[in-house]
Parts: C-alpha cells; sequence; structure tokens
C-alpha cells in the first residue's frame, strides 16, 4: 500500500509534459527550404543535416531543427528520407511573391500552439516580449527554459507574415490577419518629429538641425516601422527600415530574409572574435 501511495503521489506532483514548438522560425525555414529545393525534392538525413548547418544527421540540435519544418509542414519523413512538400516546394520556388505570403501564412496558421497564442493575444497593443513569454509558460505550457526561443520564433514567424510588427520600444504589436494588415497600420498614428529649437551662433553642425521649413529633408518625413539590434561585446548590428507609410505586407517576406542574413553575419563576427 506504501508504495501504491508513494507512486500516486510523485505522479500528482510530476510536472505535466511541455508543449513542443518549432525551434526554428518560419522565415528561417524558407531559407532553408530555398537551399534544398534548389538541389531537388528529395533528400537523404546527411544532405539535410548539412543544408541545416550540421556535419552529421546524429545530433540533437539537427534533429531539432528537421522536427521544426516537420511541425511547418515544410517537410515529410520516409524511413531515412527527407521529401520536400508541396508547400514547402511552393515556398521554395513560389510563382509569386503573393503566392509565397499565402503559403507561409497557411504554415503559420497550421502551427497549432502559435496560432492558438495569435488568436487568444490582444491585437494592435504594444506586447512586452516577457508578457508574451510568460504566457506562453503558464497559459500554454511551454517548458520555462525554452520561454526565450518561443518568443523569438514566434514573433519572427508572425512578423514573416505580416501579422506581428516589433516596435522601437522593443515591444511587440500583433496585427489582424495579413490581408488587413496593411490597413490596420495605415490607421496607426505617425510618430511626431520633435521639434529642434533655433539655435544662434556657431557653424551649422553646432547648432544641430535647425533649418528653414522649406529645407527640411526628405527623411525627416519618414518614421521607424521596423528596428532591431543585435548587440554582443564588441559589436552591434543595426537594421532599421524607414518608411513614409505602412509597409506592404509582401515586405516582410524579404525582411525576413535579411534578419537571416544578419544572423549568419552575427554568428560569424562572434567566431572571429572567440
Amino acid at each position: 500500500m506504501e508504495g501504491n501511495s508513494g507512486r500516486a503521489t510523485e505522479a500528482l506532483v510530476r510536472s505535466p509534459r511541455s508543449v513542443g514548438f518549432p525551434a526554428v522560425s518560419l522565415p528561417d525555414a524558407a531559407a532553408i527550404m530555398k537551399l534544398a529545393a534548389s538541389n531537388g525534392r528529395h533528400h537523404s538525413l546527411t544532405a539535410m543535416a548539412a543544408y541545416l548547418g550540421h556535419a552529421t544527421a546524429n545530433s540533437g540540435p539537427f534533429r531539432q531543427k528537421l522536427a521544426a519544418l516537420k511541425d511547418w509542414g515544410l517537410v515529410a519523413m520516409l524511413g531515412d528520407a527527407v521529401t520536400i512538400t508541396d508547400r514547402g516546394m511552393g515556398i521554395a520556388l513560389p510563382a509569386s511573391p503573393a503566392a509565397e505570403l499565402d503559403l507561409m501564412l497557411g504554415a503559420f496558421q497550421g502551427c497549432s500552439i502559435f496560432w492558438e497564442v495569435y488568436n487568444d493575444t490582444a491585437k494592435g497593443l504594444p506586447l512586452s516580449l516577457e508578457t508574451i513569454g510568460n504566457n506562453a509558460v503558464t497559459l500554454y505550457g511551454v517548458n520555462a527554459k525554452t520561454r526565450d526561443k518561443f518568443v523569438k520564433s514566434f514573433v519572427d514567424s508572425a512578423a514573416a507574415v505580416g501579422m506581428a510588427e516589433r516596435l522601437p520600444t522593443g515591444e511587440v504589436r500583433l496585427m489582424q490577419h495579413a490581408v488587413e494588415a496593411d490597413a490596420v497600420r495605415s490607421r496607426l498614428p505617425t510618430p511626431p518629429i520633435p521639434e529642434t529649437p533655433v539655435l544662434t551662433g556657431g557653424s551649422e553642425k553646432e547648432r544641430g538641425t535647425s533649418r528653414p521649413a522649406s529645407e527640411k529633408r526628405e527623411s525627416d518625413d519618414l518614421h521607424t516601422a521596423i528596428s532591431q539590434v543585435w548587440k554582443d561585446g564588441t559589436t552591434e548590428i543595426v537594421f532599421e527600415v524607414r518608411a513614409s507609410g505602412p509597409l506592404p505586407s509582401a515586405a516582410f517576406m524579404e525582411i525576413g530574409t535579411a534578419v537571416t542574413a544578419i544572423e549568419v553575419l552575427r554568428e560569424a563576427l562572434q567566431d572571429s572574435q572567440s
């Protein structure tokens, strides 16, 4: 009886199994598909490992990335062979930017945990990354140890399909459905340009940017649409997009590609300093 009681108590206090999610963000997964699909639709595990940046197919990190591609519906497994799905091929070799965006959106909606978090979270309001991560742990069963990885993959993926945007404050704003994203952004107020006091004396550089209205630079009418900073040790990479109006949804595809390239650059810089 004591043995049974002990096992029952252990079962009650045992932590529930954490919910899985794609550890590879959707834009990163799309970049992998473009590389793999350029060499065919069917691949061995060894070849796929190389496309994912691994020397062998036996490592845990490779298996985790491969699982993410499966979660996105981009690849299917049959034994030790990896086949790129129709969705994966459509993203890798799209008929048009709009077609690629539709397939990416379908992949995002097909990820049950990301789609649930998106649907249950307020739209149009600034949200801190910490809030999104904490809710993922407490409300959806994400492992606390993988909270930050979850937030990065979720936000990057949502932004890639026009359903989220990063704010200069470091917060995130979730948008409506991708086809409504442009309309939502157009209703957001453009941050006002602070007035610069007119100074007398000194050079133009010393006086700052005080100029007659007729000489106002064209860039003064732009507002920051996307801003992200990677800072580590002695290096800092700043990626910023400024525009006079809302960004088109299709632009987020290219932004995702640019961010992926920047992350590769960041890793190279880190390796050169180690």
